[in-house]
């Protein structure tokens, strides 16, 4: 098809370089700021030095600078759960590398809760997930990173990309897991 202005082009023009990887306990707190317009309101924060960011080593790298390892220090998701099964994500995060900098990051995403998700996590039997079968849902998110360390502040100049996935027991977050890329 030929567009006024000539043949359509590809408008994502670029690779993904991978960064890092990190893996998060979670906590699902019940304070609750409760039911909002399109939803109920509730904060997920990640248990402090439970929270790992590493380096994948088989993993393609081209970096040429300092890889992010460290733990991630203190974390909070202000998350929407919407009536419509998917939860909107306002994550706020620092990491404390190994060598000491302190990286923060944000970032928002959607977590597709599936069928009846809403439902389940807020009070219909069955709760989403067991500790039999916990549910692993697919998460999507946009970071950006601010640092003052100069062996990090090549991570400022990145839109980032990451695909994760989080275990729900008895409607409770308890774990994410993400691979996080760069838009190069």
């Amino acid at each position: 098809m030929r567009h006024a202005r000539g043949p359509r082009r590809n408008l994502l023009d670029t690779d993904l370089l991978y960064l890092f990887s990190y893996d998060a306990n979670l906590e699902m707190r019940r304070d609750e700021l409760g039911f909002v317009p399109g939803g109920l309101r509730v904060n997920i924060s990640a248990k402090p030095n439970e929270t790992r960011a590493y380096h994948v080593a088989r993993e393609r790298s081209t970096l040429s600078f300092n890889t992010v390892q460290g733990t991630v220090a203190w974390g909070v998701d202000r998350a929407l759960v919407r009536t419509d099964d998917i939860g909107v994500l306002d994550v706020r995060l620092t990491i404390r590398t190994d060598d000491g900098a302190t990286i923060y990051s944000w970032y928002e995403g959607v977590f597709p809760s599936g069928e009846r998700g809403y439902r389940r996590l807020i009070s219909e039997d069955p709760l989403l997930g067991t500790e039999e079968e916990p549910f692993e849902g697919r998460v999507y998110v946009t970071p950006r990173y601010e640092t003052g360390d100069p062996r990090y502040q090549w991570l400022m100049q990145y839109q980032c990309v990451g695909i994760g996935r989080v275990i729900i027991i008895k409607s409770s977050v308890r774990r994410a897991s993400f691979d996080i890329y760069a838009m190069d």
